[in-house]
């Protein structure tokens, strides 16, 4: 189709056309009526824990012996009833925010670092969204200071067990003859490894305890949230920008399809 036949084409079917362009703008200035802009703010924490301090032994005992704290962990807190719920009440939300709705719009990734996590919220609300970024910065780290302090008696527990079965086996009577029957190793072999686990277990839990006494676990805001000034969504403008511009070119396509099926066929 040359210019000037989309010309006449226009001059034809121009309602449809028109029809087109004005339902594509006012759908675009709608949305951006309609769909409220959102701001994001974003707070970081740091959970100070308990560093490895040593490997594996011969047996069942724990390749590190560092909290098993991670996201997954924070991102199942956060969908606990208790924790948002002390989350709103800690931003001044309640009544404004449901859990539900903190569900949905928290977010808590790891920032980089071991123990750094970043914890975004998305609002309509500026205010609202600072407020519950730093809430559920300070929720988050208490909960996590508290669980990191609780693995760390776990685990001196668990080393303490491994110890006294390491004790029994290193003081157990020794032979350095070979069963023949099940094809293990020399007891005297046994006994010599168990007395190696039993200096390293004994080292792990010095080291633990001490570290206990010196730094215990806690929680820290390292960045409090800033109250964010520009949406992240797309501006009401840009919502009738597009409006515009798919109209004008659906409108296009709209005038060369209705003059083409309006046309007679040639016979």
């Amino acid at each position: 189709m040359t210019i000037n036949e989309f010309w006449h084409a226009l001059g034809r079917r121009w309602r449809i056309g028109v029809a087109v362009f004005v339902a594509c703008a006012a759908a675009g200035i709608l949305a951006g009526l309609a769909i409220p802009p959102a701001y994001e703010a974003t707070a970081i924490f740091q959970v100070e824990q308990l560093a490895d301090i040593g490997g594996s032994v011969s047996w069942d005992t724990p390749h590190s012996v560092r909290p098993r704290l991670n996201v997954d962990v924070l991102e199942r807190w956060l969908g606990q009833s208790d924790v948002l719920d002390g989350i709103a009440t800690r931003a001044g939300t309640e009544g404004r925010t449901t859990p539900a709705e903190l569900h949905r719009d928290l977010l808590i990734i790891p920032a980089g670092d071991i123990g750094l996590y970043e914890v975004t919220m998305r609002n309509p609300s500026p205010d609202v969204a600072q407020r519950v970024a730093d809430a559920a910065a300070m929720v988050l780290a208490d909960r996590a200071a508290e669980f990191a302090a609780l693995e760390q008696d776990t685990t001196l527990a668990r080393l303490q067990r491994a110890l006294a079965d390491a004790r029994v086996m290193a003081t157990s009577p020794g032979t350095t003859a070979a069963s023949a029957a099940d094809g293990s190793a020399p007891a005297q072999v046994r006994r010599q490894a168990a007395l190696d686990a039993v200096r390293t277990l004994e080292q792990q839990i010095v080291l633990l305890e001490a570290n206990r006494r010196a730094s215990p676990p806690k929680a820290t805001i390292v960045q409090r949230a800033a109250r964010p000034a520009v949406p992240v969504t797309p501006s009401r403008l840009l919502y009738a920008w597009f409006g515009v511009t798919a109209g004008i070119v659906l409108a296009v396509a709209g005038v060369v399809i209705g003059d083409g099926l309006g046309r007679p066929s040639a016979r």
